[in-house]
């Protein structure tokens, strides 16, 4: 690989199955809780935003780039006082990050290091 075109996040170790939350491209007002579908070239994602039943041949995910404002770490809502979209068969009040990576059997996506939002100090 070029050395001018290496990934800057390669450090980051982003794998599939790893969840986060990120703002739902069909709902531009939601922030939802979603899971690393695919790891492509060039730091981008593939994303599929957990709230939706599934679509076995891939046609809900969506393209990310790591460096994107639209993605965020787990807890990220949380810790903003933002609403989080929670996965099908999950309430708001029933939601948590911990008990979910649990039942999934996932780890959270390491974002925290990628970007700082200055929205909220």
């Amino acid at each position: 690989m070029d050395s001018k075109l290496k990934s800057i996040y390669t450090h980051l170790q982003i794998q599939e199955g790893m969840k986060l939350e990120a703002i739902d491209p069909l709902n531009l007002s939601a922030i939802c809780v979603a899971t690393v579908k695919k790891v492509l070239k060039y730091d981008y994602i593939m994303v599929r935003v957990d709230c939706y039943e599934e679509d076995a041949n891939g046609s809900d995910w969506f393209c990310y780039h790591l460096s994107s404002t639209s993605i965020f770490p787990c807890g990220f809502c949380a810790s903003h006082g933002i609403s989080l979209t929670p996965p099908n068969g999950y309430t708001k009040e029933s939601f948590e990050w911990n008990k979910y990576l649990e039942a999934t059997n996932a780890k959270p996506a390491p974002l925290e290091q990628i970007h700082k939002v200055t929205i909220f100090p």
